[in-house]
């Protein structure tokens, strides 16, 4: 067999770049060639479409993390591979990046040296994440726990992405919790409550990174991207959706919704007041969504253009 033909343009720039749009603490959890196998098995289940170029780069991940799995002194750089594996894995999930024909990295040397500049480069930016759960008190387990979570937020950090990402995230857990409280099957009810643990935790770490770059230190279309994306994870997530294609999230995510109103009847509720918000919140969300497209796709060219 052949070996593939040398990249014709260097992925460090356009990898470097498109991390920025990932919140690291919501990337798929790495940590050896096995979790790098099983999370790509999970996706191609899940419908979603691989690239070769993203195929290739993926399994020049895993081989790299092979060669050093099991030596103690080269932990760091396997880390730092392990963190690439994740990011690539996120880009092939996400429906808005690629990457595209004629990229990738030249030999196994070009890649420790991306993985190293990739750790060094989050690192502040995962540190400055971590300060802001420590210093809004950004632990709650339901949406009970985010009361006064507001109060507690200087003016200045609340543009209205971050208002937004708060609103939505209260209607998601308050929605899910009430489906989780629902469920009579003590398997599913478990399995609910799993993936009900991981929407807290990513909308945790949502509300802290847009706390961490505030609206003047942050590109309005990274900021626009991560909110739209983290959201509809949180959502599905939440609601204990079947983790598919984007297209069928929103009809299982729907569905869900409707048997939840259905089943709470038409007697005017807290539980009752949370789907009407909820629907009007989605109302206005075409608008949002309309403001984000007028900034510019995030797969665009500004992506990959040179660096001089």
């Amino acid at each position: 067999m052949n070996a593939p033909a040398a990249p014709e343009h260097d992925l460090r720039g356009p990898l470097l770049r498109m991390a920025e749009f990932f919140v690291a603490e919501n990337l798929p959890r790495i940590e050896t060639v096995r979790d790098v196998f099983e999370q790509g098995r999970v996706l191609v289940e899940r419908g979603i479409p691989v690239a070769p170029t993203e195929a290739h780069f993926l399994r020049q991940v895993a081989f790299q993390m092979l060669q050093i799995q099991d030596d103690q002194l080269e932990s760091d750089n396997h880390a730092a591979l392990a963190r690439v594996a994740a990011l690539a894995l996120a880009i092939i999930e996400d429906d808005d990046f690629t990457i595209p024909e004629g990229y990738g990295v030249a030999n196994p040397q070009a890649l420790d040296s991306l993985a190293i500049e990739l750790k060094q480069e989050s690192f502040q930016r995962d540190m400055s994440v971590g300060v802001c759960v420590g210093t809004y008190d950004l632990s709650f387990t339901d949406v009970s726990g985010l009361e006064g979570f507001e109060e507690r937020v200087p003016e200045q950090l609340r543009d209205q992405r971050f208002e937004r990402a708060l609103n939505q995230i209260r209607i998601h857990l308050r929605q899910g919790g009430d489906i989780l409280a629902k469920q009579s099957d003590p398997e599913r009810q478990a399995a609910h409550a799993k993936r009900f643990e991981a929407a807290c935790m990513r909308a945790r770490n949502l509300l802290a990174r847009l706390l961490a770059f505030p609206p003047k230190e942050d590109h309005p279309v990274v900021r626009a991207h991560v909110v739209r994306r983290e959201l509809k994870q949180i959502e599905v997530d939440a609601l204990g959706a079947q983790r598919i294609s984007e297209a069928e999230q929103a009809a299982q995510a729907a569905e869900l919704l409707a048997w939840t109103e259905q089943d709470l009847g038409e007697e005017l509720t807290d539980e009752n007041k949370a789907q009407i918000a909820a629907r009007i919140e989605e109302a206005a969300r075409e608008e949002l969504e309309d403001e984000d497209d007028d900034l510019g796709g995030v797969s665009g060219i500004w992506l990959f253009q040179e660096e001089s």
